[in-house]
């Protein structure tokens, strides 16, 4: 590469950020091993029963497992009327029906 003046390596800066610190990584990591713990709930349960169960045993495994799964929809929906609730008071617009 042709750099004037200098050699390359006179002319490499580091970036004047410092690195994520341990307690970010930490979250981080709890939060990852959170997620994979919730997502294997429900595969744990059905995978590791009987095929020879009883139908109502089952139905009430798959329930089990869907009361986390609905319990996360309805935080994202939570979150998501919030969320559309601020952009339209910052654009101004007001909702037509009551949030």
């Amino acid at each position: 590469m042709d750099v004037p003046g200098n050699a390359l390596r006179d002319n490499i800066f580091p970036l004047p950020y410092k690195e994520p610190s341990q307690t970010l990584l930490a979250l981080m990591t709890m939060l990852v091993e959170d997620g994979r713990r919730l997502g294997s709930v429900m595969d744990m349960q059905v995978g590791d029963f009987s095929s020879q169960a009883p139908v109502g045993t089952t139905m009430a495994l798959l329930e089990r497992g869907m009361k986390i799964m609905s319990s996360v929809q309805a935080r994202l929906h939570a979150s998501m009327t919030d969320e559309f609730a601020t952009d339209l008071e910052w654009s101004g617009t007001t909702s037509a029906r009551p949030l």
